[in-house]
């Protein structure tokens, strides 16, 4: 069995669609299609159930799909293993990132990564954090970068940088205290994020030290960007917490107002996470080594680009 038909089976199986498949595969549709046709002949069987709109693996396809993902892993393994004895870093590099560092950290890491590796082809998947280790556990994806973790069974986590939660409110709102040494309250209107998001997690945590429970907040929205956040923060919606990475911007601007919470300060960490039991390709185990070489270097620039913000707000 040809491995680049397994794999566009597999990838067919789970997305559950050919026009999907092709959008994942970047391949077109009708070449999706000749690959199935292609090994039904050849196994002599019927692998999907085709429907106006839908397709349904049948019995055949739920057997071919468990031995395709051995082969390919196995495929993958072989090439890993090769590659470690030359040392050669290319190919291709699956990341995963959870929306703030997918936006704000992981583009410049990417661009600088490949000026030293040309040849390394990165493929970058956006999702909450929990999903992000889901998919590492499965062998979807090679490296993850999230705010949150939840110790999965058999992933590692090495802390890359870290970031600070601000308080946001919509520009000019005034229903609120905001002097100095004023704690948030949860009968205030506010916008979180969605289960399974890092940023979710670390407000839920802060709020806990607060004596603030999340049951008791007063939920006006819940999405599932942080862009979508400062906007409905920026329309009026209500409050939240969001990334002093994708609030400087909009602060400086005046396009929301950063609120005083007692003068305390909630930072949280960044994770390179990848599968403890998987062989790491070069490619990947490259990245890693990039993005965390740097980490005190970052940690400076971060707070060396804090004490900047607050000298353009003083003046």
């Amino acid at each position: 069995m040809d491995i680049h038909r397994l794999c566009t089976f597999c990838a067919v199986f789970e997305q559950q669609s050919f026009s999907k498949a092709g959008i994942v595969l970047h391949l077109a549709q009708p070449t999706i299609s000749a690959h199935i046709s292609d090994l039904e002949k050849e196994l002599d069987v019927a692998l999907f159930d085709r429907f106006p709109r839908r397709i349904i693996p049948t019995q055949a396809a739920e057997i071919l799909y468990a031995h395709a993902q051995t082969m390919i892993q196995a495929r993958e393994k072989a090439a890993a293993e090769i590659a470690l004895i030359s040392g050669a870093v290319n190919g291709s590099l699956r990341l995963g990132g959870s929306t703030i560092p997918a936006h704000y950290i992981l583009p410049q890491q990417m661009s600088y990564f490949q000026r030293l590796y040309p040849q390394v082809e990165i493929t970058l998947e956006i999702d909450d954090s929990l999903s992000i280790e889901q998919r590492i556990q499965e062998g979807s994806l090679d490296i993850g970068i999230i705010g949150g973790r939840e110790n999965v069974d058999y992933l590692t986590y090495q802390v890359i940088t870290e970031d600070e939660l601000w308080l946001l409110a919509p520009p000019g709102a005034c229903f609120w205290p905001k002097k100095k040494g004023n704690l948030p309250e949860a009968g205030w209107p506010w916008i979180v994020r969605e289960p399974g998001s890092g940023t979710r997690k670390a407000m839920q945590s802060y709020l806990q030290t607060l004596g603030i429970s999340w049951d008791s907040l007063t939920i006006r929205a819940t999405v599932s960007s942080t862009q979508a956040v400062m906007a409905c923060i920026q329309a009026g919606m209500g409050v939240s917490m969001v990334s002093s990475l994708a609030a400087q911007g909009p602060v400086l601007r005046n396009e929301v107002q950063r609120l005083a919470v007692g003068g305390c300060r909630h930072s949280r960490a960044f994770y390179a996470v990848v599968h403890s039991r998987r062989t790491l390709l070069p490619a990947a185990r490259a990245f890693v080594r990039h993005m965390t070489r740097d980490q005190e270097k970052q940690s400076n620039e971060s707070t060396e680009a804090g004490k900047i913000w607050t000298r353009r707000r003083l003046h």
